[in-house]
């Protein structure tokens, strides 16, 4: 297919022409058209919010397909999120359908589904077990919760605390943060190491940095005895997973870097020449969301373009980065043309789209301003040097006060303010739907500290919320049934609480929680006869257990035979209840997969023994149950299902986090909690900063620690802030507002910066 021909099939759809002709019949094309058809080498792409940056992907894609005739197999296309690759790819096949349609015999020699559209991690896991590396096959892969519950029970940095003292010291500030299972905030007692459940959160922190950042062992060795340690404990973690063959997310990048330099490696990125069909060489990649790149993650990308010409495509924004507490750095994408010229010696060609197509005039201007109104975000490194700014190019409209500043003197009184003006937007017309409106918070924890009153006061203007993130998982009707049905079995007398060690604060927290559990299953009982026989006879089962028999059915066997019966039968028919029953028998299943030793038997979680004295579970698998399993749970909390396909259902108003609304729109953007006075700086900055000593082959920015955190603070607030497409509204009590306008360089992120007057043009104070 000729380029023309291309366009001009794409022009009904999009709305706009890629290029034009000039009075020589010249084409002539406009920026989203040279990206399309970059062919070779390195290209940059800087896309702001609003400029179309998936569409421009996609037609890269479609570009690449139909006029290049480049192998699907060939093609790599990277993002963030499952749901993201979900939708890049489903795009891609509506415009491949749509090419078909006018050119049927295609279809014989473009197989649209052999393109790889996924994210990195799946891409790592994928093309390994394909290819059968033999130092990845048979190896469980661990999500977040699964890392946590293997860390807890096999790293010696968490079992041998005393050992350990001088790393705990060294990273004191990882401790320094609110702690959900003592109760209480920071590391108060420097005689004694933290709780468990605080060194096991901070060792894998700095374990998957370790990895992340492409650490130099050997020289953090040699930098005293606490370093020394932390590569000793780093190691021990490393032989364990090896050992019992699984693999975290931070390890799995590792080793695929590995994998892409042995023979199977390259066999995937060179191709076979002879077996051409089966082994196409990889031709082009596209990485999304290149802002949230970390430093090995950067070098996979570099390694799967290492041939010549390095047709590697990156798309991102610089100000739009947010994930550097998983270890995202965003030097990546500032110095992506210095590495380029690093590595192979070649220029990078670098494109901007940064024609805003989503928010009002206003709420475009404000962005600019806010950005360049501190002076973090203007020092050497901090931004991609000479980014234009912003440029206003939506169809939305209109002369009303669209950045909206709404204060009063209380929380109560902004909660009825915010719930009041989206019911008036509503039956005014202003809106149809009330998922047309968002509010944006730091936490939607339904909790008086955070989105509990603006909930009820929605409930109270008849209006439904929609937060799924809001951590209530445990307290749901199904999720508490079950809990309590199957401790009513494993510990009808609550023997496991009693001997539980971990302080009388955690095992009061845990024994309220539990009794909550079998009072739910309790009320339930009697109305659900299949589900209380099958308990009773189940419990007396394990009555009847000589000492240390083991228990025929294992712990996820034993919760499936629960769910298995009414009321839960019926319950399965509600999508919601069905999503959260199937969440807890997986995470039921990830805790039986861990493996320990009991009694020295090796075994693993889900295997469980009578007592010494028989009749009862083991009290050691009763208190390592409560112990691991259920406080993790109480304390990190779940969250309720979330659709893929929808951002909220019909007329529900959504109560999202600024990293759940990233890449998101709404008519109407509600922002609470954004400008409150913020001291402290990211533990994720400090692990930064204290491992860039010992980083390899990474082109460092010399920005201070808390540079670093302000410019953060700032990019957050700027991606909340350009969520918004007719109207930005800021919701501040008066001492928020008083804070927001002191100038002090650690306060004033939130609402208009640290220059008032720079604003008063573009902000309408209510």
């Amino acid at each position: 297919m000729e380029f023309q021909e291309f366009s001009q099939l794409l022009e009904p759809r999009l709305g706009y022409r890629i290029y034009n002709t000039n009075a020589a019949g010249e084409i002539i094309l406009n920026e989203q058209g040279k990206i399309i058809t970059h062919t070779n080498g390195p290209l940059h792409i800087i896309a702001g919010p609003g400029s179309g940056k998936t569409e421009t992907l996609v037609l890269r894609t479609l570009y690449l397909l139909f006029v290049r005739n480049v192998d699907p197999k060939s093609i790599i296309v990277t993002t963030f999120t499952e749901k993201a690759a979900k939708n890049i790819k489903e795009r891609i096949i509506t415009g491949a359908e749509y090419f078909f349609e006018h050119h049927p015999k295609l279809q014989e020699s473009i197989d649209i589904y052999n393109l790889r559209i996924c994210t990195l991690h799946s891409l790592c896991n994928d093309v390994m077990q394909e290819y059968h590396s033999p130092d990845y096959q048979n190896f469980r892969l661990m999500d977040d919760f699964e890392q946590f519950l293997f860390t807890f029970e096999h790293s010696n940095l968490v079992q041998e605390d005393d050992h350990y003292l001088p790393v705990y010291e060294q990273f004191d500030y990882l401790f320094e943060k609110y702690d959900p299972v003592s109760g209480y905030r920071g590391w108060n007692n420097h005689q004694y190491p933290p709780n468990k459940w605080a060194l096991t959160r901070a060792a894998i922190n700095l374990f998957n940095r370790i990895t992340e950042y492409r650490i130099n062992l050997n020289l953090m060795r040699e930098s005293g005895d606490s370093w020394r340690l932390l590569v000793e404990g780093f190691e021990q973690y490393q032989e364990q997973l090896t050992h019992f063959q699984r693999c975290d997310f931070s390890t799995l990048q590792s080793k695929f870097l590995e994998f892409l330099n042995t023979p199977h490696g390259r066999l995937f990125v060179d191709g076979d020449p002879e077996n051409y069909e089966m082994y196409p060489r990889l031709e082009y990649l596209m990485v999304d969301e290149y802002q949230d790149t970390n430093p090995i993650q950067e070098l996979i990308y570099f390694s799967l373009s290492r041939n010549a010409p390095h047709n590697i495509c990156i798309v991102g924004d610089d100000d739009q980065a947010l994930y550097r507490f998983r270890g995202g750095t965003v030097e990546c994408i500032v110095n992506f043309s210095q590495r380029c010229q690093q590595q192979w010696s070649v220029e990078c060609t670098s494109r901007y789209l940064n024609t805003n197509y989503r928010s009002h005039e206003k709420i475009v201007e404000y962005c600019n301003e806010y950005l360049l109104s501190f002076p973090q975000m203007n020092m050497p490194g901090a931004r991609i040097q000479n980014k234009p700014r912003l440029v206003f190019g939506s169809q939305v409209h209109g002369n009303y006060p669209s950045v909206t500043c709404i204060r009063t003197n209380t929380k109560s009184d902004t909660a009825r303010q915010f719930a009041s003006m989206v019911k008036w937007l509503h039956d005014n017309n202003k809106i149809q739907d009330y998922s047309q409106c968002v509010l944006l918070m730091k936490s939607v924890r339904e909790t008086s500290r955070h989105a509990l009153q603006f909930v009820n006061e929605l409930k109270n203007q008849g209006i439904t919320p929609y937060n799924p993130r809001s951590r209530q998982f445990l307290v749901q009707e199904e999720i508490a049934v079950a809990l309590g049905a199957f401790i009513s079995i494993i510990d009808p007398d609550l023997e496991g609480i009693r001997y539980m060690r971990g302080g009388t604060a955690v095992k009061n927290n845990i024994g309220r929680n539990v009794q909550q559990w079998i009072q739910e299953y309790q009320r339930i009982a009697p109305n659900s006869a299949e589900l209380s026989m099958y308990v009773n006879e189940a419990t007396r089962r394990i009555r009847q257990k000589q000492p240390q028999e083991k228990l025929k059915l294992s712990m996820a066997e034993l919760f499936y035979l629960i769910i298995s019966r009414q009321p839960f039968s019926n319950w399965k028919e509600d999508p919601e209840r069905t999503y959260r029953l199937g969440k807890l028998s997986s995470l039921f299943e990830q805790f039986s997969a861990i493996p320990y030793f009991d009694q020295n038997r090796r075994s693993n979680r889900g295997e469980i023994w009578a007592s010494s004295r028989g009749g009862y579970a083991s009290h050691k698998w009763l208190m390592d149950f409560y112990k691991l399993f259920v406080t993790r749970l109480m304390a990190y909390g779940e969250n309720d299902p979330e659709d893929d396909e929808i951002i909220a259902p019909p007329n529900h108003l959504p109560i999202m986090t600024v990293h759940q609304a990233k890449g998101l729109e709404f008519d109407f953007v509600f922002i609470w909690g954004l400008s409150q006075q913020e001291d402290d700086e990211d533990e994720s900055i400090h692990i930064e900063c204290d491992y860039a000593p010992f980083c390899q082959n990474q082109i460092q920015n010399n920005i201070a620690c808390h540079d670093k955190s302000a410019q953060d603070k700032i990019r957050f607030y700027f991606v909340a802030y350009s969520r918004a497409r007719c109207a930005l509204i800021h919701l501040l009590t008066q001492q928020e507002l008083r804070i927001s306008r002191t100038g002090d360089n650690q306060t004033g992120f939130g609402i208009i910066g640290r220059d008032p007057n720079r604003f008063r043009q573009i902000v309408h104070f209510i």
